[in-house]
């Protein structure tokens, strides 16, 4: 569930009823970067404990992909590259991904934690395009730029905590001995 906490956020939450509406038109691709500079000794860089680029952020890019198109990638071809710095001995200091999806979309992404801090994705119909800035994070406010018809509109979400309707859920699926939907392809609650 830890890579869902985006499913409880505002910003993506419009971002998901903006892509379902068909205002954008048939949407056709979805591109991601997310990259930060990761200090040497960081947990993040060592593999024993999980760490890597598509481990940590990468999660982040794939599963808006999947809740943007709703679906889940039929294909996937990935690489990594590693500038040799010894802060990445253990893991890949970037990764990238070209996942296809059912209905002939595509979707590109590319992580790093040797770059500078970038968090925004784009997702792209056949009618406009919406450029989330930001999309990944929860300390800062992020923002939404739709273009649909020529015209551009802007929203600002303020920052909101993505944890506590996470745990929330998760709670209420103890509760009622519900399995917890991690499955784009099986509607959340606030999806319906």
């Amino acid at each position: 569930m830890i890579a869902y906490r985006l499913h409880f956020n505002d910003a993506n939450l419009h971002a998901i009823r903006v892509a379902q509406s068909g205002e954008l038109g048939e949407l056709r691709y979805f591109g991601s970067l997310f990259g930060l500079q990761v200090k040497e000794g960081n947990i993040r860089t060592r593999r024993a404990l999980g760490g890597g680029t598509s481990f940590d952020i990468g999660i982040y890019c794939i599963n808006a992909a999947r809740y943007l198109f709703r679906n889940d990638p039929v294909e996937v071809v990935g690489i990594t590259a590693n500038n040799g710095e010894k802060r990445f001995t253990e893991i890949e200091e970037m990764a990238a991904a070209i996942m296809r999806f059912p209905d002939e979309r595509l979707a590109t992404l590319t992580c790093s934690f040797g770059s500078a801090a970038t968090a925004d994705y784009e997702l792209v119909g056949t009618k406009g395009h919406l450029r989330m800035e930001n999309a990944y994070e929860y300390q800062d406010k992020i923002k939404c730029v739709t273009t649909k018809d020529g015209k551009t509109s802007e929203e600002i979400f303020r920052p909101s905590d993505q944890f506590a309707p996470e745990l929330i859920y998760f709670s209420d699926c103890i509760l009622h001995d519900r399995t917890p939907e991690p499955s784009v392809k099986r509607a959340w609650p606030m999806f319906a």
